[in-house]
């Protein structure tokens, strides 16, 4: 990992050596978002503003935790994060705190975010690079360019590399358990197989028995999940938290249904490191889950 003083005497090395390129464009590194925005940030990038928790999360995990100036509410992970200045949440972002930090780069979350926010964030001349993770590789990819645009592509090949040599591991294709996800403990809502949770079910060998329904996160009825006859029904639940009433309810109908889980949002829907953790946990629960029909 480079430390940032290393970054800064790089940059005044390259002044030094190329006299004759105008200063403003020594140190200016080409970066591309997941929306295809190209984007020239000035190295080094000392302070950055994270709009969404798993944008924070990827900062953490590349050594750049101190480097934020600011981010939105439920970004509370690691513990650090939470001691980190608010600029509002992924909805109401405040242009004017953003602005006031003056960051080098902002991060955004594409689908999660303000486009107005964004737009007027940009007005001022502020790069606002864009995230998207629509799949497992995308987000694998998207975090190699957050590490090239912010000076910390060595970390970020690391951790990539890591990941997918785990994901090789745990990944299989023979398990065919069918999997409803709920993530919702009131309505019934579910995601699809667009959703990174339904590649992440689909990585582990899993059947989403939502799979072709429209759209990304549809609501569906109580009648339509017993008709699909789940193996495997997965519920999001925070650590600790007490089981909702659909845990009771679902196990109401053990000839259909097999097993009935509980798993936390923020490693399963969370496009941040730790989704490794989620992934994991899901292909462990449709292992057992296989093993015991048999």
């Amino acid at each position: 990992m480079v430390s940032r003083v290393m970054r800064r005497v790089r940059c005044r090395l390259s002044w030094f050596l190329l006299l004759a390129v105008p200063a403003g464009h020594l140190c200016a590194a080409e970066v591309v978002d997941d929306l295809g925005n190209v984007h020239h940030i000035q190295e080094p990038v000392d302070r950055i503003i994270s709009l969404a928790p798993h944008l924070t999360e990827i900062l953490f995990a590349l050594g750049a935790g101190d480097r934020i100036v600011g981010t939105v509410h439920y970004a509370d992970y690691p513990p650090a994060a939470k001691a980190i200045p608010r600029v509002g949440d992924a909805f109401n972002v405040s242009v004017e705190s953003v602005v006031a930090s003056k960051p080098d780069i902002v991060l955004a979350w594409s689908t999660g975010g303000s486009s107005r926010s964004i737009d007027q964030i940009r007005s001022m001349d502020i790069p606002v690079y864009m995230n998207e993770p629509g799949d497992i590789a995308q987000f694998l990819d998207g975090v190699e360019r957050i590490g090239a645009a912010i000076g910390e592509s060595e970390a970020a090949v690391t951790l990539t590399t890591r990941f997918r040599l785990r994901l090789k591991e745990i990944g299989s294709s023979d398990r065919h358990t069918r999997v409803f996800f709920q993530i919702s403990d009131q309505s019934l809502y579910t995601v699809n197989g667009e959703h990174l949770i339904g590649h992440a079910i689909r990585h582990c060998g899993g059947q989403n028995v939502f799979e072709d329904i429209q759209p990304t996160v549809p609501q569906v009825s109580k009648e339509a999940v017993l008709s699909a006859q789940p193996d495997l029904i997965l519920i999001t639940q925070l650590p600790g938290a007490k089981e909702s009433e659909w845990f009771e309810e679902w196990r109401r109908y053990p000839g259909v249904i097999d097993r009935v889980e509980g798993i936390d949002p923020n490693l399963i829907s969370r496009a941040g490191p730790r989704l490794l953790q989620g992934i994991e946990r899901v292909c462990g629960m449709m292992s057992e889950t296989g093993a015991a029909e048999h």
